[in-house]
């Protein structure tokens, strides 16, 4: 009867163990996604605007803390800053990687901007002389005027280009 009660106590404590590990796992992975962190929009937009040197629209934005911590981004529609109003390059889901340190701290610092599946759209036109022009999301550029860059890297993945 010794033994018995041994190993069930060792069985009981393991599950035990395993269950709490797995319900604290759930929570790590859903509860970013609960949080909505729409207070970081204008910083979000200032960092794109900037670097890419557009207007910029977005989506619903929400947190991660599992793979990387950061926020994501429902969706990012980069338009063209003049009375056309082309849409330049549109992204169904953004994944940024933040500094904790600054995040906490309520300034937001962007390590790595990672656009999934992003379509870039080039658009042709004439102006009143005739000439051709092209017009398309611009490379991002480094802004002299700002003391601190908020995006460092940008990577994209599986992008596709239209015209």
């Amino acid at each position: 009867m010794r033994r018995f009660l041994g190993s069930l106590y060792r069985v009981v404590t393991r599950s035990g163990f395993l269950a709490v590990a797995l319900f604290i796992g759930l929570v790590l992975w859903y509860l970013p996604s609960l949080l909505e962190l729409n207070e970081f929009r204008p910083q979000l937009i200032d960092a794109l605007q900037s670097t890419f040197h557009c207007r910029v629209l977005l989506g619903n934005v929400t947190g991660q803390l599992i793979p990387v911590p950061g926020l994501v981004v429902s969706r990012v529609v980069f338009v063209e800053d003049s009375p056309r109003a082309w849409v330049l390059a549109s992204v169904n889901g953004v994944r940024l990687e933040v500094s904790l340190k600054t995040f906490w701290k309520g300034r937001l610092i962007i390590n790595t901007v990672r656009f999934a599946r992003p379509r870039f759209i080039v658009h042709q036109y004439q102006d009143a002389g005739e000439h051709p022009w092209w017009a398309l999301l611009n490379l991002p550029k480094i802004d002299p005027s700002r003391k601190t860059q908020t995006i460092n890297d940008i990577q994209i993945r599986n992008g596709i280009v239209e015209y």
